[in-house]
């Protein structure tokens, strides 16, 4: 094993943790998001907003976000994410 296959090794490592912290900070705040959506209560939950809110999560953690499948029901008020 040469000195070039361990840099390339380490660099890989740190990408897959990187995108793990990526993700995790994705999923809370995905969260967050989901229950704000879930309430409904507040005076400005309106989808668009929820939408708005999704695509700046999107543009924030796009490394991970292109893997992420995000719906959001209206009439159920509902929010789901799953990882593809």
């Amino acid at each position: 094993m040469s000195l070039t296959d361990v840099c390339c090794a380490s660099a890989r490592c740190a990408k897959s943790s990187i995108r793990e912290t990526h993700w995790k900070r994705l999923e809370a705040d995905l969260e967050k998001l989901r229950r704000w959506a879930a309430k409904g209560k507040r005076k400005g939950t309106k989808p668009d907003e929820v939408m708005e809110s999704v695509g700046r999560l999107k543009e924030r953690y796009p490394r991970v976000a292109r893997y992420c499948r995000i719906n959001y029901e209206v009439e159920a008020k509902q929010f789901t994410f799953e990882l593809d």
